[in-house]
């Protein structure tokens, strides 16, 4: 498992980051678009990730 930072932009909520735990990059941004829609109450076409990036093995 690894640490990945996905960067994120929501048209009304502006620019953020959510950091997860996941096996690949595919993993990790399906993992954070269902956090991020979650957390902020959107639905997940909402979100456009424009960065996935491994910080740590």
């Amino acid at each position: 498992m690894k640490w990945f930072i996905v960067d994120y932009e929501i048209p009304i909520f502006g620019k953020d980051s959510e950091t997860v735990l996941a096996t690949d990059k595919e993993t990790a941004r399906s993992i954070a678009l269902f956090e991020i829609a979650k957390k902020n109450g959107v639905k997940e076409h909402e979100i456009e990730i424009f960065s996935c990036k491994i910080i740590q093995s």
